[in-house]
């Protein structure tokens, strides 16, 4: 991972760059695909798409004489990586988001990498969407709390045990959503205090009270198989267990790090390396399997009992987590614009999506719960895809 000791080692000149000539032509005729900065094989070219967190110029000499170069870093939701331009002809632009073709991805003998922009690499400024200005400011959130976005919400605290809740705990945090107003981008800032059980805790409790492999698989398999998943708290159905610890299982064929590497390379979130079992889980709205860690889904709130003085507690912690969100994104925001937009916090007397509001109330309730509902079933306009609009709820279990 990116640190910041690595990264003055290589200013320094202790992980000195190979030579432009040193480095093979890309094949022009050759396509690829956009990779994340955590997928670059070494000693390849690769398309990607990044942000720059800051870059300098500084001077290179060769047999011409003196050489501007530029070097900083990129990041994406992934990964924050190195990089050195030898093409200064490149429009960047601090915190602007860019689409990188043809960059060499080099290797030091530490494993640290290096992205390598050349005569034949292509940069062209992205159009920051929502979605992006959601995602720089993430970063921002992250370098202020120090701390990860965990099933959804940024964390402003260490996750609290809950008495008589099995081994639950509350996440308190918030979440954002970028959206136009009177023609500005606003940030929407919503508390949170969430309830949460991990399965590896979850496993834990069920092994503490005599349960056996086979008990505490037929219930993950069957009426705990919906969970939710780290990072963003995306909803999974769980598919099947795999008997093996997260630092014996490789990520792919292709990557050798085990889980335990990978989440601590790739999110900053810290596995067990004796987690089991590993999980197969399938992602809503796809078809294929992902192995994770039991301490990255989780069972939502909903599932548990929780007790009225637990709920009181909950709810006090809750009122408490308004002025310290203001703070954190007052501060967030401060000198941040993107394209020459100023991002703006919305205040409380402004209009409120209340539509949103309701929805996003409505998923917490129902999410990861079996329902019976009824409506009809309308096919898409141009698309194949069957999609089910419940009117009326009739049974939530």
């Amino acid at each position: 991972m990116y640190s910041e000791g690595s990264m003055s080692l290589l200013f320094e000149g202790r992980y000195a760059p190979p030579a432009p000539e040193a480095i093979p032509q890309p094949d022009p005729h050759q396509g690829r695909p956009p990779l994340a900065l955590a997928q670059p094989t070494p000693g390849r070219y690769v398309d990607t798409i990044a942000r720059v967190d800051f870059f300098k110029v500084s001077e290179r000499y060769d047999q011409l004489g003196r050489k501007p170069v530029y070097s900083g870093v990129l990041e994406d939701s992934t990964f924050r990586v190195p990089f050195i331009s030898h093409k200064t002809s490149l429009p960047l632009e601090r915190n602007a988001v860019f689409r990188i073709r043809s960059a060499y991805v080099h290797e030091f003998q530490d494993r640290s990498i290096l992205l390598i922009l050349t005569e034949y690499s292509r940069i062209q400024p992205v159009p920051v969407d929502r979605r992006l200005i959601e995602k720089l400011l993430e970063f921002k959130i992250r370098e202020i709390t120090g701390k990860p976005l965990l099933h959804g919400p940024f964390l402003l605290d260490e996750p609290i045990p809950l008495y008589g809740c099995e081994r639950a705990r509350l996440y308190l945090g918030f979440t954002i959503r970028a959206r136009l107003l009177d023609g500005k981008v606003v940030i929407e800032a919503s508390p949170q205090a969430l309830v949460r059980e991990s399965v590896w805790e979850y496993v834990k409790w069920r092994r503490g009270r005599g349960a056996s492999a086979n008990a505490i698989e037929r219930m993950l398999k069957t009426y705990r198989s919906h969970v939710l998943l780290a990072p963003l708290g995306q909803l999974g159905h769980i598919e099947g267990l795999i008997f093996k610890r997260a630092g014996e299982q490789p990520v792919s064929d292709s990557d050798r790090r085990n889980l335990v590497e990978f989440w601590r390379d790739v999110y900053g979130i810290e596995v067990e390396p004796e987690e089991t079992p590993l999980l197969k889980v399938r992602l809503m709205n796809s078809e294929q399997l992902f192995t994770y860690p039991p301490s990255t889904a989780y069972f939502d709130g909903n599932l548990l009992y929780i007790p009225a003085g637990t709920q009181r507690f909950i709810e006090m912690k809750k009122s408490s987590l308004k002025d310290r969100v203001r703070a954190v994104l007052t501060r967030a925001l401060q000198d941040l614009s993107i394209g020459g937009q100023t991002l703006h916090l919305l205040e409380e007397e402004q209009s409120v999506d209340v539509q949103s509001l309701l929805l996003s109330d409505i998923r917490q309730k129902l999410i990861g719960r079996r329902i019976k509902a009824r409506g009809p079933v309308i096919q898409l306009l141009d698309q194949d895809q069957l999609c089910f609009f419940p009117q009326r709820i009739l049974q939530v279990s």
